[in-house]
């Protein structure tokens, strides 16, 4: 088995280690949980985004699995935006997440009618955007262009945590407004040539890498979630 896989599957059962103990505890039962949300990034830029989830919890606790898309813009993670490096150019930025998260209710009242909960965890996010270099390095030889375009694309591991409010509406529905935080590491990604070049291009390799560096993730959204046979 990869070690990667016995990484995921030892995460998984650590998180879920908790919600057992507190079924047999009698502290709750267990319930399944669905939420699609919208909203937006604010690091490391403002971004439109969204995600979806599905939770296993009994009692106040909870493992949360969640997707998110978020769309950039003109920001490269771990890289910067358009103009940091030399003038480039930085297009069609988007990542795409995968976390997994252990929940607790810090606050749960059916007189006040809401809930706060938060928690941490890690997630694999997958970052790919548009890189255009203008200009050569020092000058242009004859033959070879003075721009070109690669799509770059990059894994990275982090971690962080989130929280928010949960309001229950009637029948297991409810409305949500959560945070998240991601730590994400940097990582080297090869960078596949696109825009007609090619290893014969004079002045240009016929393979290179790029290095990000470690960046974060600010996202809040808003959505609706169903609790089925939750309290």
């Amino acid at each position: 088995m990869p070690p990667c896989r016995r990484v995921l599957i030892a995460v998984f059962v650590f998180l879920c280690l908790p919600l057992h103990a507190s079924s047999q505890a009698g502290k709750g039962r267990f319930f399944e949980e669905v939420d699609v949300s919208v909203g937006g990034a604010i690091v490391p830029a403002a971004a439109p985004a969204g995600t979806g989830a599905f939770s296993l919890g009994s009692g106040p606790n909870a493992v949360r699995f969640e997707t998110g898309l978020t769309f950039l813009g003109n920001y490269g993670l771990g890289f910067g935006k358009t103009g940091a490096y030399n003038g480039d150019l930085i297009s069609a930025s988007r990542l795409t997440d995968f976390n997994m998260s252990y929940l607790h209710d810090f606050h749960h009242s059916n007189r006040d009618g809401f809930v706060i909960y938060g928690g941490g965890g890690l997630a694999y996010v997958r970052s790919r955007y548009v890189y255009t270099e203008t200009g050569c390095p020092i000058i242009c030889f004859p033959g070879e262009l003075s721009a070109y375009s690669e799509v770059i694309s990059t894994n990275n591991i982090g971690f962080g945590g989130q929280g928010g409010v949960k309001v229950p509406l009637r029948k297991g529905v409810g409305v949500r407004v959560g945070v998240e935080f991601w730590r994400i590491l940097g990582s080297n990604a090869l960078e596949p040539i696109i825009g007609g070049y090619t290893s014969n291009t004079p002045g240009y390799p016929s393979s290179s890498s790029v290095a990000t560096n470690p960046d974060s993730l600010l996202r809040v959204t808003f959505g609706l979630y169903y609790r089925h046979n939750g309290r």
